[in-house]
């Protein structure tokens, strides 16, 4: 694929020789210049009973309907809380939140057979507080969380905020903040972890907080965004993913059993390291091709696949915030969109090459990504089952957004995997940097996958990795195909359970 540049047309320049830095000022120079595009801002717009659905909200909207009952658009967040913990200024700082922004209190439902949503003046959250007894309190909170993350919402009546706190000790405390992902999404995550240190601090002190009024809300994001993207841009930005993505469709591992007739999201999870000197060598990789420690890690994913399935066109789903102005930063909702990533893989040609493609491709994802997943589906017309997803199976994610540092007064908060037992995808691929290297955690649903052939497909990754950067020119092939004792040590790391 060539590269494209914003307005989709090929560029004559390397764009692959970009370095990290200039991909972030160019994100920000694309949001930015989207706030100044003709005059454009986003106005306050008229409340009615109704309100549109955005095209993210409508596409969540049809599958939960599809599929009642589930867990899979839950989205907990859970932190250790030790000291002195206030519960009644970590309601108010909850529920002041709430008040601010107008998602965290809406519903949702069809009227005239469109999908809505109902803005109320006050929904209150869910709050519910528990002590942990028992020989190991700790463990029985473990569990007791998971349990409650994969407890359904009730999207029409709500409320699609739940805050759970669990009491292990005087000073130890256990705080699940689960909000379904029609209100919510994981930028969302670090604008809530921000407001609610400044809140809980301020009721803490006795003081006013210091939070700018929000000047817009979701409601006025979703009025503009129909407007905006109107059937001309859509249809622009259509034809530059078509002409990225070809006829060929989604790429998947071979399953272990034939899928289900219904979709079964329940999944296991498999925690991994990438230890501390790989994790520079690759990120040295990165700078010298002048490309992203992500586009690394997908390219070498991309390459074991290929080995795996035997497959030269893999296709990754990718999820792109969606945040492409800067009036959308600070508000909580659901603004995610999720982006086909192609990878092209000739297992004779060197890795740099396929890095290089990857590059670019992933340049154009970013450059496009407010086209609505569901209108590249329609496009496309691949064979619908509602038991996947029809363009990609496998999800890669590299969590790169930095996550507000938060201070309480009189406790410390440790932030904890929630435990939930839902995974939306085939599989999902997560990773997320540490102080000493790479970790992560690769989600499989059960149904599907043995644990043997995620811990395959693991050990191939780490070998793939501790030996690509002893020298990437090497054809892709050549690459990863021995185990000597430090490629077994670092397979050996992926085999955790979580």
């Amino acid at each position: 694929m060539k590269p494209l540049d914003p307005a989709g047309e090929p560029t004559s320049g390397p764009t692959h020789q970009l370095s990290a830095e200039r991909l972030r000022r160019i994100g920000h120079y694309l949001r930015t210049a989207r706030a100044r595009e003709g005059g454009d801002v986003i106005q306050p717009a008229e409340r009615t009973p109704l309100m549109p659905q955005s095209f993210a909200q409508q596409r969540v909207w049809f599958v939960e309907q599809a599929f009642k009952g589930t867990a899979m658009y839950n989205m907990p967040e859970c932190a250790r809380l030790r000291g002195d913990l206030d519960l009644d200024c970590l309601r108010l700082a909850i529920e002041e939140i709430v008040r601010r922004h107008e998602i965290w209190r809406t519903t949702f439902g069809l009227a005239n057979g469109m999908p809505v949503q109902r803005i109320v003046d006050w929904l209150a959250p869910e709050f519910t507080f528990e002590t942990s007894v028992g020989p190991d309190p700790e463990a029985g909170i473990r569990v007791r969380l998971a349990d409650l993350a994969d407890r359904p919402f009730d999207l029409t009546n709500g409320p699609l905020v739940r805050v759970h706190v669990l009491k292990a000790a005087e000073r130890d405390h256990f705080l699940m903040l689960d909000v379904h992902h029609m209100v919510s999404d994981g930028w969302s995550t670090g604008v809530f972890l921000a407001e609610f240190a400044e809140l809980y601090a301020a009721a803490r002190t006795k003081r006013a907080a210091r939070l700018a009024q929000l000047p817009i809300q979701y409601a006025d994001f979703a009025v503009w965004q129909r407007g905006y993207w109107n059937e001309d841009r859509i249809e622009h930005l259509l034809g530059i993913w078509e002409r990225a993505l070809g006829s060929s469709l989604s790429s998947q591992l071979p399953i272990d059993r034939p899928r289900p007739a219904q979709p079964d999201d329940t999944g296991n999870f498999r925690l991994f390291e990438i230890p501390a000197d790989v994790t520079a060598r690759l990120k040295a990789l990165a700078s010298t091709s002048r490309t992203t420690l992500f586009a690394v890690l997908a390219s070498a994913f991309s390459a074991v696949l290929n080995r795996l399935t035997g497959q030269d066109d893999i296709r990754l789903g990718v999820p792109i915030a969606g945040r492409s102005r800067v009036e959308f930063e600070p508000m909580l909702g659901l603004f995610a969109n999720t982006a086909v990533l192609r990878a092209e893989v000739d297992r004779n040609a060197p890795f740099v090459d396929l890095l290089s493609q990857v590059t670019r491709a992933s340049l154009s994802a970013y450059a496009h990504q407010d086209l609505p997943f569901e209108r590249l589906v329609q496009r496309l017309q691949p064979e619908r089952d509602v038991t996947h997803n029809p363009l990609f199976q496998i999800m890669f994610i590299l969590q790169n957004m930095r996550m507000p540092v938060v201070h309480l007064p009189d406790l410390t908060m440790e932030l904890i995997a929630a435990g939930t037992r839902s995974v939306k995808f085939d599989i999902v691929f997560e990773l997320y940097e540490i102080s000493d290297g790479l970790r992560g955690w690769l989600g499989y649903q059960t149904a599907l996958f043995d644990d043997s052939t995620v811990s395959r497909l693991l050990a191939r990754y780490g070998e793939f990795l501790a030996d690509l950067v002893a020298s990437p020119d090497r054809p892709i092939a050549q690459i990863g195909t021995g185990v000597d004792p430090a490629l077994a040590a670092l397979r050996d790391g992926f085999a955790d359970e979580l």
